[in-house]
């Protein structure tokens, strides 16, 4: 889910950053291009973001039920 979200907001900023460049370097042809070139870049880095986000959260989960558990963790944040 976290990769999934991060997703849509990066292809929604990339889009937008990529529709402006190319406004400014092409005009109108150059803003639909750079759209669509921003939104997929976008749309790569925010899933790694999310995915990255995930894994941490379910790493954090498991120390914690570790620790509950009875075990000594000593990276818990």
């Amino acid at each position: 889910e976290a990769a999934k979200s991060e997703a849509t907001n990066g292809a929604v900023t990339g889009a937008l950053i990529g529709a402006a460049a190319g406004a400014l370097e092409d005009g109108l042809g150059g803003a639909a291009v750079g759209a669509a070139a921003g939104g997929a870049v976008g749309a790569g880095a925010g899933a790694l973001s999310g995915t990255n986000d995930s894994t941490k959260t379910q790493s954090l989960v498991l120390r914690k039920c570790l620790q509950h558990k009875g075990y000594t963790v000593y990276d818990l944040d």
